[in-house]
């Protein structure tokens, strides 16, 4: 159980807008502090309380900055104009934004909007601290695990999987950073659907897991079906975004699918997955979070043709090797390789991320795929 510690600041005056009903619940349901604003620690969650006639927003805005997680709570309701120019600011560092006549702080012997929204805060510290815990003991339990896959690294070296229209190889290479990486494929009579995904927490990763699981045998080679496990995803991500601490975003995506009949390709790229054609298409990296929000930004839509390849590169690829092969930017390296036969090219990728470096495992999973397209294949021209 974590400690429901919340720093008061102006607390006299907050306590005593309030009233002597409210304050006793918030004492009784929390641990008040009243340090001064000097004094206050970037881990507690702060209530700064401010009287109207004492406010000037944009100072208030600058000054809470260092001070994270903050709840301000004014005595009145902001103007419309104030609140056009609190809109206009970037205050992301703020937890919420609440005022005295506004809050129902007597219902049901409750503090209202104002008991919801700092229970709310503990909530999300108790979750991150069971998921760290749990993370600690995946890691642990996991390295076994590792082991495992290192073994079948060397024993499987190139995973082959044959479709109508389609051969697609594929290789892993395990890394030992938290999370990992998935790629498998879902078919239909009319489609073939691409998942890869790449993440940096063990639990993020089974829940995404899980989540495929479920939706593949729903797929049906609509727009609405890829759609829908986009959407299942990002749900998931969504508690993950801006927890790693590393440069890695909490989940990247790379999703599409390919019209059996036609070769049309339609999908999203999110984070730092590469595709390149063997007709010259490069399709780099696309920064943005796996949300249905981003996915006109994140829309990929091409088509491939009879005896084509296409090759993707998984983040952990670009992160392993710092942009570069063989002393050759990525993207420039994939374009001279994408043209040998798909073997080659994939054991060409894994030779040169290994070169120089005796360890058994990269720092982070990585993974090349080549889809081949059956230069005999029946299509709708």
């Amino acid at each position: 159980m974590v400690d429901r510690k919340v720093t008061l600041i102006n607390s006299d005056e907050l306590l005593s807008a309030l009233g002597a009903e409210a304050s006793t619940l918030l004492k009784r349901n929390y641990d008040l502090q009243t340090n001064a604003p000097a004094e206050v620690s970037g881990k507690d969650i702060v209530l700064f309380f401010l009287k109207s006639e004492k406010r000037d927003l944009p100072l208030l805005w600058k000054c809470l900055e260092n001070k994270r997680p903050t709840i301000v709570l004014l005595q009145n309701s902001l103007s419309e104009d104030a609140l056009l120019k609190t809109e206009q600011q970037d205050l992301a560092h703020l937890w919420a934004v609440l005022s005295l006549d506004q809050l129902d702080l007597f219902r049901q012997k409750t503090l209202g909007v104002l008991g919801r929204v700092l229970d709310a805060y503990f909530t999300q510290v108790e979750l991150e601290h069971y998921s760290t815990a749990l993370n600690q003991v995946l890691a642990s339990t996991l390295a076994e695990l590792h082991r495992a896959r290192h073994i079948h690294e060397k024993i499987v070296p190139v995973r082959r999987q044959s479709f109508k229209n389609f051969e697609i190889l594929s290789k892993y290479g395990a890394g030992d950073s938290p999370g990992g990486e998935f790629f498998d494929m879902a078919s239909s009579e009319s489609a073939l659907a691409y998942v890869h995904f790449s993440s940096n927490s063990y639990v993020l990763n089974s829940k995404a897991l899980t989540a495929f699981e479920v939706w593949r045998p729903t797929f049906n080679g609509t727009s609405a079906s890829l759609e829908e496990f986009l959407k299942m995803l990002s749900r998931e991500a969504i508690p993950y975004q801006n927890k790693g601490k590393d440069h890695r975003p909490a989940l990247e995506l790379c999703l599409f699918q390919i019209n059996i009949k036609t070769l049309e390709v339609d999908g999203w790229l999110f984070g730092g997955f590469s595709m390149i054609s063997s007709t010259g298409l490069v399709l780099d990296k696309k920064d943005f979070p796996v949300s249905p929000a981003f996915s006109e930004k994140a829309h990929i839509a091409f088509r491939l043709e009879r005896g084509g390849k296409l090759l993707i590169m998984s983040p952990g690829v670009n992160y392993n090797c710092g942009g570069f092969l063989n002393k050759t930017p990525l993207l420039k390296f994939g374009l001279e390789q994408v043209n040998s036969s798909s073997l080659k090219c994939i054991n060409e990728i894994f030779f040169q991320l290994k070169k120089g470096d005796d360890s058994d495992f990269y720092k982070y999973d990585a993974t090349a795929t080549v889809i081949e397209v059956n230069p005999n294949a029946i299509i709708k021209v």
